[in-house]
């Protein structure tokens, strides 16, 4: 089967290591597949987090300037 550069692209594009798996390079498929997805989980949970803090910081300092109860105020 001959296999089209563009389409590894693309494949590669929309899942990682699915370029590879096109192209028959297997091993290297599922390694960047396992990347790719512990990169989402790392980025994703670290986003979440910045999120939170973000609001709990909102939260912090209407709660101050109103004289009401902070939640964790040490942040």
């Amino acid at each position: 089967m001959k296999h089209q550069a563009y389409k590894a692209f693309i494949f590669s594009l929309l899942l990682p290591g699915a370029g590879q798996f096109y192209s028959g390079t297997y091993a290297r498929g599922i390694f960047w597949f396992i990347v790719g997805l512990m990169s989402w989980l790392i980025i994703g949970a670290y986003a979440v987090a910045c999120h939170l803090i973000s609001a709990v910081m909102a939260y912090n300092y209407v709660a101050r300037k109103a004289g009401q109860d902070e939640i964790w105020p040490d942040i």
